[in-house]
């Protein structure tokens, strides 16, 4: 009989322990659409993923960052304290030595960048990975959650949630009957480089109702040729320089700089956006990451000028800016 009890006693704690052990960690999907299992509570994280940053800032957890790249740590204006955190590499080549002596508890990335070993690295310092994106629009929101429910701000996940959608359906309310959308061409960092099928911004051009003219090519970052552009004709040019400054200084002379070089490539006045002028600038700020339903709305007036007169991009990122991230708004980021 003494030995039964202490058989069922045993049996108790290895439940109670087992229990325990559940509530530790959370099983969330990545950006790759693996399952991983995130130990809590978590502590110290280090940021590579800028737009991943921007969420912690709207759940208020960004106190718990012990380090950023390097990029973050140069938009001192922009990320204030969190820029004098200790910089651990570039987001698509971290310094693994600096991110095991920082000891977080969590990595988080973009879903290709850096590379899969990553994760072989890290492993053997206790240190997790975790990969989101934070600027694909099919999947901003998902991410959201799961980085609220990792760090328990289910209410402020749902407050810029519930904002994102509204503006997201007030766009698509504008834009519904519009009969024929308008060519664009897209270009981003680089010059010819443009946003493909799966790219952030070509999904944010359809939400806006306009038709991507690299929207059927094969990849999602193709560099495509002077001549190409000229014979899709587009409608309406959009560039998408990364302005690291566009926050901290006045800008304005650089993207008119930008804008200038574009019309006068050679042969491109014959493409109907420039004859018209219908060439715009919008720094990266406003069209990556949680913000970017702001750029969607400026794509959506150009677009459209008619149906969207009622329409304020520039108020929209000022309040995302200053109610989301807890900034004010300043700089020059599109034009004109």
């Amino acid at each position: 009989m003494r030995t039964l009890r202490g058989i069922v006693v045993l049996l108790l704690v290895l439940l109670a322990a087992t229990a325990g052990r559940a509530e530790d960690f959370r099983t969330v999907m990545d950006a790759r659409g693996r399952m991983v299992k995130v130990h809590l509570p978590v502590q110290r994280i280090v940021v590579l993923n800028e737009n991943v940053l921007e969420v912690l800032r709207i759940l208020g957890a960004q106190d718990l960052v012990v380090g950023v790249s390097d990029y973050i740590a140069k938009r001192k204006q922009f990320w204030r304290e969190l820029a004098h955190r200790p910089a651990a590499g570039r987001w698509q080549e971290p310094n693994y030595e600096v991110i095991a002596s920082l000891r977080p508890d969590l990595l988080l990335c973009y879903e290709h960048s850096p590379g899969l070993d990553a994760e072989k690295k890290l492993e053997a310092f206790g240190i997790q990975v975790l990969r989101l994106n934070c600027y694909k629009l099919p999947t901003l929101t998902k991410e959201v959650r799961v980085l609220a429910a990792l760090f328990g701000r289910d209410e402020k996940a749902r407050s810029f949630i519930e904002w994102h959608g509204e503006i997201l359906s007030h766009i698509e309310r504008l834009t519904r009957d519009v009969q024929k959308p308008p060519k664009v061409y897209l270009e981003g960092y680089s010059e010819y480089k443009t946003w493909g099928p799966g790219s952030g911004v070509n999904d944010m051009c359809s939400a806006a109702g306009g038709e991507n003219v690299a929207s059927k090519l094969s990849i999602s970052y193709p560099v495509v040729t002077p001549e190409w552009v000229v014979s899709q004709n587009p409608d309406i040019i959009i560039k998408t320089p990364s302005l690291p400054n566009a926050y901290s200084r006045d800008e304005l002379h650089v993207l008119q700089t930008l804008r200038q070089k574009i019309m006068n490539r050679v042969g491109w006045e014959n493409i109907r956006a420039v004859r018209q002028g219908k060439v715009y600038i919008i720094a990266a700020d406003v069209c990556s990451g949680p913000g970017e339903v702001s750029g969607i709305a400026y794509m959506a007036k150009w677009f459209f000028p008619n149906a969207c007169q009622d329409l304020d991009p520039e108020q929209l990122y000022r309040e995302y800016l200053e109610r989301f991230q807890g900034i004010p708004y300043r700089g020059h980021h599109v034009y004109p």
